[in-house]
């Protein structure tokens, strides 16, 4: 019985985040009230309100979930290059996560927080004989 249940939650969410990304084509995350993203996944409000009070709470849930699978990928690599290249491959095979990092999601921050968490990983070493190592490059632009 619980693995039926556990299904059924897995397939509320899973409808739910499908037509949240559905209804972001077409309009930013505050116009989207819960009675059309219930009425686009096919699903009661109540179903919606068993899991969510709002829509953002849908987007600030993955943005968790990618979140730590990043930061899974972060904790195996010792080399900026190495976390690039398996944090690019695991975009490239989740396309779901990969629309969470680039999606307009009103500012919930993911992109962001990913930045911090490389950068508190990979500090920058500041060497200030050398201007073009520092943390801001020579045209003003921060780069950490």
């Amino acid at each position: 019985m619980e693995l039926r249940k556990d299904r059924r939650i897995q397939y509320t969410k899973k409808v739910l985040r499908e037509a949240l990304f559905e209804l972001l084509q077409e309009k930013e995350l505050s116009q989207i009230s819960i009675t059309e993203l219930s009425k686009t996944a096919d699903v009661n409000r109540n179903s919606f309100y068993r899991h969510y009070t709002v829509p953002l709470d849908i987007l600030l849930e993955l943005e968790e979930e990618v979140f730590e699978k990043l930061s899974a990928v972060l904790r195996k690599s010792h080399q900026m290059d190495e976390v690039i290249l398996l944090s690019c491959q695991l975009l490239e095979n989740d396309r779901e996560m990969s629309k969470i990092v680039f999606t307009k999601g009103d500012g919930s921050g993911i992109l962001s927080r990913i930045l911090t968490s490389v950068r508190n990983h990979f500090p920058v070493k500041s060497n200030r004989t050398d201007p073009g190592n520092s943390a801001i490059c020579r045209n003003g632009i921060s780069v950490w």
